[in-house]
C-alpha cells in the first residue's frame, strides 16, 4: 500500500488484522475493516518484536477515523486493545450461493473443515469419535497435526487433507452434521458454509461461534471430548429444517456484505 498513489480517491477502504500504514490526504475518508488486532497483541509473548508491533499498531489505529469490525468478538477486542469502540459490526461475505440442499445425506457422516493445528482443536473431535463407533468423521484440512492424527485416530476418522472446492462442497452437503471447535475464532466462515448446505453445526460455546450458532442452526458445546460426543448425539437425534438452515446462511452472503458496507460508507461520508 506504501507504493500506491491513492490521491484521486474520495474514500479509501483497507482491510486486514491491523491498521495499515496509510495517512489519508486532507479530504479523504479512511475506513478500516478490521479482522482482529495483530496476533502479537492478542497473544503477547513479552518479546521486543511483539511489543513494537503492538505499539506501532496502536499509533496507526488511533489515526484511523472509522473502524468496522467483522464480528462482535473483534469489536470487544478492539475496545480492550485500543480503548475505542468500532463504528459498526459487519460480518464478512461468505460464498453461500455455491452450496446446495440436493445431495443425499450419508448416514451418520460428520465433517470438520479447518487447518489441523492446536487452535482448531482437531484432536478433540478425533477423541470424541472414539466414543461414537457408529459415526464417521471426514477431516478436511492440512497442518502440523496431520501426521499425528493419521497415526493415532480411530478407524472411523478419515483425514482427507487439502481438497478442492468441489470436494469440500460435496463433503459438507453429504454430511449429517459439521463440527467447528476453533478457539475464540474472530469470525468462523466454516459454520456459515455448513448452514448454507443445510448441515447443522456442533460448535464450541465460545465467542464468536456462539454468536453464529443457536438452537435453530446447531448445538453449542463446551470444549471437551465428552461434551462434543453429547453434542453430536443431540444433533443426530433431532429433525432439522435444512431450508431454514440455508436461509440463516443467506444473512452472510456477498450481496448483503456489499450493501451493508456501502450503506455505512455513505452514512459517514455524506
Amino acid at each position: 500500500m506504501l507504493n500506491l498513489d491513492l490521491q484521486e480517491y474520495d474514500v479509501v477502504l483497507s482491510s486486514g488484522p491491523a491498521a495499515k500504514f496509510f495517512q489519508p490526504y486532507d479530504d479523504q475518508l479512511r475506513v478500516h475493516y478490521i479482522h482482529h488486532p495483530p496476533l502479537a497483541s492478542l497473544w503477547f509473548t513479552g518479546g521486543l518484536f511483539s511489543y513494537l508491533v503492538k505499539t506501532v499498531d496502536r499509533i496507526e489505529t488511533s489515526a484511523t477515523p472509522h473502524l468496522v469490525a467483522n464480528s462482535e468478538l473483534t469489536s470487544t477486542r478492539v475496545f480492550r486493545h485500543y480503548g475505542r469502540k468500532v463504528d459498526r459490526v459487519i460480518p464478512p461475505p461468505v460464498d453461500v450461493e455455491k452450496f446446495s440442499l440436493d445431495a443425499e445425506r450419508a448416514g451418520s457422516q460428520l465433517v470438520m473443515v479447518g487447518r489441523l493445528e492446536n487452535r482448531k482443536r482437531p484432536r478433540m473431535a478425533v477423541d470424541a469419535m472414539r466414543e461414537l463407533p457408529d459415526c464417521t468423521l471426514k477431516l478436511l484440512g492440512d497442518g502440523p497435526l496431520r501426521e499425528e492424527i493419521e497415526q493415532t485416530a480411530p478407524s472411523n476418522v478419515e483425514v482427507l487433507g487439502y481438497v478442492d472446492d468441489h470436494r469440500l462442497r460435496s463433503t459438507i452437503e453429504e454430511s449429517t452434521a459439521g463440527i467447528f471447535l476453533a478457539e475464540r475464532e474472530d469470525f468462523g466462515i466454516t459454520p456459515i458454509e455448513y448452514m448454507a448446505a443445510g448441515t447443522p453445526v456442533v460448535g464450541v460455546d465460545e465467542p464468536n461461534t456462539n454468536n453464529q450458532v443457536d438452537d435453530d442452526t446447531g448445538v453449542l458445546v463446551e470444549p471437551t471430548p465428552k461434551a462434543v460426543v453429547a453434542g453430536i448425539r443431540d444433533v443426530l437425534r433431532r429433525d432439522w429444517d435444512r431450508q431454514a438452515l440455508q436461509n440463516r446462511a443467506d444473512d452472510y452472503g456477498t450481496e448483503r456484505f456489499r450493501g451493508d458496507l456501502r450503506e455505512f460508507v455513505e452514512t459517514v461520508y455524506f
